[in-house]
């Protein structure tokens, strides 16, 4: 199961982003869009953590740091340019 931990973490991680494709066309996804990536996005980074070493393991922790970086410059800038409640 370590084995394949790192490529089911890249999966995980690539359908937590594509509900954002997804919510445009299906109302479910729409619905629950920010449920779907937060638990898929914890589940990636578990699997991530309990992969054996490798390059999966590796594009998998730096999918999920930069995805990590964007949200957080995402609301910084939020914050410093938002001039109007």
């Amino acid at each position: 199961m370590r084995k394949y931990s790192g490529i089911l973490s890249i999966l995980f991680l690539l359908f937590g982003v594509s509900t954002i494709y997804f919510a445009k066309y299906i109302p479910f996804f729409a619905d629950y869009m920010l449920q779907i990536m937060i638990i898929t996005y914890i589940v990636a980074w578990l699997l991530a953590l309990l992969s054996e070493k490798g390059i999966w393991k590796k594009v998998s922790l730096v999918g999920l740091v930069f995805i990590s970086l964007v949200v957080i410059v995402l609301f910084v800038v939020m914050t410093l340019l938002w001039n109007k409640p």
